[in-house]
């Protein structure tokens, strides 16, 4: 019953304040969206659903013998592709249009984040997170990363809420929902597993570090081994009942990207990209502010064991030759927060030197270049692969 309640609690939250805007705003950012960015957007998500449910063709990777692919994102558009009337305006948008409600889940698991961290941050993180050019450009697209970014916005959400309970904070219903949370990223991305072996071994590590020797079984390892078995076993059952074999997808995924490294057929990176290109390009104008708010994340931060575990992860998914842009979206809600710290931090001291001219200018320069790309991004740029469609 605390579960269900804590869910009508937002639920709650999200009718009385910001939520209807942020379901608008992102709608809008779904229907806007007038550009190509990369195929599996579609070849991953909508057109294995289509194929489910109107017939077509898939890729090499849903091949029994090769099984790279679950079938828990798919099945989510092929369930509204069910349930919806057969018009060609459905089939083609109704997939974006429920991603970009899942969105607005992102932003609003944001702005609480940032409002239990300090009333001030809030705007702050919400506006980083609403005019980021590449959340605009990526998080209402139909990628199995967007999802991801989603849960991994109410993952934060949840573990600065059970940061600001008691000691014995991990029986509390605020972990078991972040352990949930957890297992379903994993499921939706094997790749996530990473973030939640930092995580655990951060915990664990700190638990130990205060004695609590006790909290590290009963709170930590048996809650996530239970939940995080029966999520991943379901989704393995689901994944056998569709290739009519047994089969583990999330280690044919791992072999074939990381062990094999596969995946630098479609292009290969060095092991630094991500830090040296990829954050640089994702985050532009954001990214100072995002390295001040890094350094306000002290020891005792509730943000500080998803910094390090973030870290963590993106040296793992480093390992792998092949590197793209939407493998960082997962991370974005997190880096809103630390923007937005940033930028607080920022805003404070030109107030405090009474420079209101110089803070303007500030914002402007930080935000404008955001917007700017924003709209090249989502409306000119690649924009024939989606344009032709309608001649087709």
């Amino acid at each position: 019953m605390d579960g269900f309640a804590s869910m009508a609690s937002v639920w709650n939250d999200w009718i009385r304040y910001k939520g209807p805007w942020l379901l608008t705003l992102r709608l809008l950012n779904a229907v806007l969206i007038r550009t190509s960015f990369n195929p599996d957007e579609y070849w991953q998500g909508p057109e294995v659903a289509h194929a489910w449910c109107y017939g077509g063709h898939l890729t090499w990777e849903w091949e029994t013998c090769i099984a790279l692919r679950g079938v828990l994102h798919p099945g989510l558009f092929a369930l509204l592709l069910a349930l919806l009337p057969e018009w060609p305006v459905l089939v083609a948008y109704a997939p974006r249009l429920l991603q970009g409600a899942f969105a607005s889940l992102a932003d609003w698991a944001v702005y609480r984040s940032a409002d239990r961290l300090g009333s001030p941050l809030t705007c702050w993180a919400l506006s980083v997170q609403l005019t980021g050019w590449f959340q605009l450009y990526a998080l209402p697209r139909t990628f199995s990363s967007s999802l991801e970014a989603v849960l991994a916005a109410w993952i934060v959400e949840r573990s600065i809420s059970s940061t600001s309970s008691s000691v014995a904070k991990w029986q509390t219903r605020q972990t078991r929902w972040l352990l949930l949370l957890g297992s379903l990223q994993v499921a939706l991305r094997p790749t996530a597993a990473g973030f939640w072996l930092s995580w655990a071994i951060y915990k664990m590590y700190v638990l130990l570090q205060c004695g609590d020797l006790h909290g590290v079984f009963s709170g930590l390892l048996a809650p996530g081994l239970l939940i995080s078995g029966v999520v991943l076993s379901f989704s393995t059952l689901l994944d056998c009942l569709y290739y009519g074999r047994f089969t583990l997808v999330p280690l044919n995924f791992l072999r074939f990207n990381l062990l094999a490294d596969g995946s630098a057929l479609y292009g290969s990176h060095p092991w630094h990209w991500y830090f040296t290109e990829g954050l640089a390009v994702t985050l532009g104008t954001f990214l100072p502010f995002c390295c001040i708010g890094l350094r306000a994340v002290g020891s005792g931060h509730p943000l500080r064991p998803l910094v390090f575990s973030a870290f963590a992860s993106i040296l793992l998914i480093s390992l792998a030759s092949h590197k793209e842009y939407r493998f960082l979206l997962p991370f974005f809600p997190l880096f809103s927060l630390l923007a937005g710290l940033g930028l607080q931090r920022a805003s404070a001291w030109l107030q405090a030197k009474s420079a209101a001219r110089a803070r303007f200018y500030l914002l402007a320069v930080v935000f404008v270049p955001q917007v700017f790309a924003a709209i090249f991004f989502c409306v000119v740029h690649q924009r024939g692969a989606e344009a032709v469609m309608t001649h087709l």
